[in-house]
């Protein structure tokens, strides 16, 4: 073991009731991805890290911010990956669609709303939208960017 996997294994035991890792890990779920306007550092130690994950533990109640890295790695939690992805497309070039994932993501934290939600799961594969319905579209890549977005370490809700 690293020190890295090291340094966030204890971190993670100080939060859980566990202090066995194969158990305390279990207390773990993905709670929320946000992309931070400024480097942050992981609960590893990494920096920079851009790709922030927010994990809540179900026993203790306890939140707890890593990286996107460490999520998949050490907790073999990956629910986040395609959300990331479809984040990196549309930030680079605002036309394209977000995933299905994605979709359901941005429902559920109630960044769009349910009309919104059945709107994109119809339009996401089609290539040729009418100006009205690309715009809709456009709009609600909008709010999913600035929902994942954690402006100067504020918490996410």
């Amino acid at each position: 073991m690293n020190n890295r996997e090291y340094k966030l294994y204890s971190e993670l035991l100080q939060l859980s009731e566990s202090q066995n890792w194969s158990q305390a890990k279990l207390e773990w779920r993905f709670e929320y991805a946000y992309i931070a306007e400024e480097p942050e550092t992981c609960l590893c130690g990494h920096f920079p890290i851009k790709e922030i994950c927010t994990i809540y533990n179900t026993t203790t109640k306890q939140r707890a911010d890593i990286g996107n890295h460490c999520i998949k790695q050490f907790l073999n939690i990956r629910e986040q990956e395609g959300i990331f992805n479809s984040l990196k497309k549309i930030m680079k070039d605002k036309y394209k669609s977000v995933n299905e994932q994605t979709i359901e993501y941005a429902f559920n934290k109630s960044w769009i709303n349910k009309w919104e939600y059945d709107f994109y799961l119809d339009i996401r594969g089609k290539r040729n939208l009418t100006d009205k319905q690309e715009e809709k579209k456009l709009t609600i890549n909008k709010r999913i960017i600035n929902g994942v977005r954690r402006h100067n370490n504020l918490i996410p809700t």
